[in-house]
């Protein structure tokens, strides 16, 4: 008769309070690593988006600036050949160095006139602002 004897499962022991602590520290580090790269990535995604507006703005800009210059050398072109038509239907009644000199005077007289406006405009703005301390009251903000 043979003796049959109880074989007891092999339990696994516990590990020690160091390994646990090194488990710990392993698994806090692998996710302070993936949290960092997951920054990394999103600090990068969005780099990458402020560099296409930023891309996108400046065409735009570009495009808009070079609109406005050529509206400007069109319109001062169109400037110069009224003044030359002036000046030639000027010429039927006066001599022609006459007609240039009243054209270029009629320019400089409006000129001055709009730089005088402006000054004024500018010296009524400053001594607003000098009065006023506060940004612009709206109404029904309490401010007045």
């Amino acid at each position: 008769m043979a003796i049959q004897t109880e074989r007891r499962p092999e339990v696994e022991t516990p590990p020690s309070l160091w390994e646990a602590a090194v488990e710990v520290v392993d698994a806090g580090q692998q996710v302070i690593v993936h949290r960092v790269d997951l920054l990394r990535n999103e600090v990068g995604h969005r780099i990458d988006q402020l560099r296409e507006e930023l891309s996108y703005d400046a065409r735009q800009f570009a495009i808009a600036a070079g609109l406005v210059v050529t509206a400007g050398l069109v319109a001062m072109l169109g400037w110069v050949f009224l003044a030359v038509a002036f000046v030639a239907f000027l010429d039927r009644w006066l001599p022609l160095d006459l007609s240039i000199v009243v054209v270029g005077g009629l320019h400089f007289a409006v000129g001055g006139a709009l730089v005088a406006l402006a000054f004024q405009r500018f010296r009524v703005g400053a001594a607003q602002g000098e009065t006023s301390n506060d940004a612009p009251s709206l109404p029904g903000d309490g401010r007045g």
